[in-house]
């Protein structure tokens, strides 16, 4: 029989240790593509912000790497306190990517299962991100998986299959 002093501290114990709660992490797999690691928290805050070298991903953060032969994607979900502050932050990063930068090019936007999706190449790979409630997503996607890893996030995300 389990005390319940032994049940507090099985539920309290990751949070005093710093453990992020975080809803809803990373698909197990995108379309073709299976997931192969996955961080969160402090980690995927470090990799993020690695990445832009400087800090822009917020504390809790989710990242997934996924492979299938020589197919590969990265999926980072960022979560931000506030669905305004979500909004806020890719209205930036939207901007530095729309006049044009070193990395990414021909910038467009489109939609899927009702996202609005803003939709980029960049580093061999194409590129989308989106905002969902408090959340925002990048995927960074092999061209050859990028039509169905998109599909398989969006209906991850928003739950609903395409019309």
């Amino acid at each position: 029989m389990i005390s319940n002093l032994r049940i507090l501290i099985i539920l309290v114990l990751p949070q005093l240790l710093g453990a992020q709660n975080l809803p809803s992490g990373v698909p197990p797999e995108l379309g073709p593509l299976k997931l192969v690691e996955s961080l969160q928290g402090k980690e995927a805050q470090i990799v993020v912000n690695r990445l832009h070298e400087k800090e822009v991903a917020p504390k809790a953060s989710l990242m997934g790497q996924y492979s299938s032969g020589a197919s590969q994607a990265t999926l980072y979900v960022s979560f931000y306190e506030t669905q305004a502050m979500a909004a806020s932050a890719s209205k930036r990063m939207t901007v530095r990517i729309k006049s044009g930068n070193q990395v990414f090019r021909h910038y467009e936007e489109t939609k899927s299962r009702g996202l609005k999706l803003g939709r980029c190449i960049g580093l061999g790979q194409v590129h989308f991100f989106f905002l969902f409630r408090e959340r925002m997503y990048w995927l960074a996607v092999d061209p050859s998986a990028a039509t169905e890893s998109l599909d398989a996030l969006s209906l991850f995300v928003v739950g609903k299959p395409a019309k």
